[in-house]
């Protein structure tokens, strides 16, 4: 199913974000301000 393999894809690139997002906040925190 065409809606079905689009779901899948998007929720793929939302979990890559989202621990890409995460990375970038750990990585952060360890920056001196």
């Amino acid at each position: 199913d065409e809606l079905y393999a689009q779901k899948l894809k998007y929720k793929a690139i939302s979990d890559e974000l989202d621990h890409a997002l995460n990375d970038m906040t750990s990585i952060a925190s360890l920056q001196p301000t």
